[in-house]
């Protein structure tokens, strides 16, 4: 539910990335993370930003954070050996309203034990939702699996597994939710790359319980 790259995989290898372990069929390798802009905005960035982006709609552009990551380091063959799942973001195709309900996670309730033992690519599509209790979703990845981390985020939590519009949503505009709304374990931390103003540089499972998110998010943590 991150975008971040599966680390243990790929490496790179001068301006390109190379396999560290075999790779089977299916397997995710790499996330596009940044922000979502309008092609008017995109024409107007630097050549480099530009560079560093992926078209993900008609007229819609993901661009990648200021300083090249791993995945900026995926290069385009005419003999590729990836496809695209998706585009990596939810994004609204109509305005959405404050308090609208945009996301319902689904899956099946498993333990804290049970959820340790699953493979990370299952415990990636999954959500907290109580200190031992976690819902796992599909093997496959669904849509609300495109619902990204934000420090600035759009959506919150109501009850445990629905997402609503805290605030009017544009035609457009990235889905997303603050993790800290739902996590209080560490199996989903990683580096952020949200390039929000708010961006904590790093998420963490113990972020729920930084003072100023508890008051930002009063009303919007997971049940």
């Amino acid at each position: 539910m991150s975008p971040k790259l599966i680390p243990a995989d790929i490496a790179i290898a001068g301006r390109g990335t190379h396999a560290r372990v075999a790779i089977a069929p299916g397997e995710v390798v790499a996330a596009f993370g940044g922000y979502m802009v309008s092609g008017d905005v995109f024409a107007v960035l630097p050549a480099q930003r530009r560079s560093l982006s992926i078209q993900v709609a008609d007229d819609l552009y993901l661009v990648g954070p200021d300083q090249p990551d791993p995945n900026d380091m995926v290069n385009h063959s005419c003999d590729p050996n990836c496809g695209i799942l998706g585009s990596s973001v939810l994004v609204a195709i109509r305005p959405i309203a404050a308090g609208e309900c945009v996301v319902a996670f689904g899956g099946y309730m498993v333990r804290g034990d049970v959820f340790a033992a699953l493979p990370a690519r299952r415990r990636s599509l999954s959500v907290q939702v109580a200190d031992d209790l976690y819902l796992v979703g599909a093997a496959q990845p669904e849509p609300h699996d495109m619902v990204n981390h934000s420090c600035d985020p759009n959506c919150g939590i109501l009850g445990s597994t629905v997402l609503v519009a805290m605030r009017p949503i544009a035609a457009g505009e990235e889905l997303s939710y603050d993790y800290a709304m739902s996590d209080g374990s560490p199996y989903d931390e990683f580096d952020c790359s949200c390039g929000t103003a708010a961006c904590r540089g790093r998420v963490t499972g113990d972020d729920w319980s930084r003072p100023e998110l508890i008051t930002r998010y009063r009303g919007w943590y997971s049940a």
